[in-house]
This record gives C-alpha cells, sequence and structure tokens, in this order.
C-alpha cells in the first residue's frame, strides 16, 4: 500500500498498523486501523471491507469516537457494492477511501487536501 501511495501523491508516504488498546467498544478495536503520514498530516484508516451491514449514522458516530480515542482525523477504507451507498457516504461528509485493487481515489485526494487545510489553519491560530 505505501508503494501506490506514494506513485499516487508524488510524495513519502509513512504507514503503521496501530496495535495499541483504545478505549472502545469491542467490535470497533476488532478492525484492522492503520495509521498515515502524508504531506505532515497524519490520520488513521479504519478498515471495514469486509463487512457487509454498515449503517451511514453508526459510522459516523463511531468516526468520532475512533477521532476521540485516536487523537488524529479518520477516514474508512471500503468496499462498495452500490452507487448509493457511495452517494449517500459522500453526502453524509464520511471519509473514506474506495478500495478496489489499491487503496487510493479522488476522494481520498480530497480528504487529504481537507486535513492539509484544517492542519494549516490550526497551525495560523
Amino acid at each position: 500500500m505505501k508503494k501506490q501511495l506514494e506513485q499516487y501523491f508524488g510524495c513519502k508516504v509513512k504507514i503503521a498498523e496501530y496495535k495499541n488498546k483504545l478505549p472502545l467498544p469491542i467490535f470497533m478495536t476488532m478492525r484492522d486501523i492503520i495509521l498515515v503520514e502524508m504531506y505532515g498530516v497524519s490520520f488513521a484508516i479504519i478498515d471495514v471491507m469486509k463487512e457487509t451491514e454498515l449503517s451511514i449514522a453508526a459510522m459516523k458516530k463511531q468516526k468520532a469516537k475512533y477521532e476521540e480515542a485516536l487523537q488524529c482525523p479518520v477516514a474508512y477504507a471500503v468496499a462498495l457494492n452500490s452507487i448509493s451507498m457511495r452517494n449517500a457516504l459522500v453526502k453524509e461528509a464520511c471519509p473514506l477511501l474506495l478500495c478496489r485493487e489499491i487503496y487510493s481515489c479522488h476522494l481520498w485526494e480530497l480528504y487529504c487536501r481537507m486535513c492539509v487545510t484544517i492542519s494549516m489553519l490550526r497551525q495560523i491560530r
């Protein structure tokens, strides 16, 4: 994944699997969590690709809990089977990676740019 990300974005990417315990419900801690740093911004990828019953409302609530526990922005790695699900996630502004063969897509690039912008704004304040 690191190689694909570096090729896609044209910058160095640091990736690490998160292995520490989190103060979260057990079903949330059983997911793979990958910490990514690029463009000087760190965020986490939560892998929900194998989950078939995803509620957008639940994902938004869980995103807030993940961000509080990890102290960084979070995006979901999802394997979407329908355009309507993708559109619903985008409409609800739920950061996501559309995963096929590699972890990259235009939505993720937009999310990374958003993270960089937020990070820059925080430094200015």
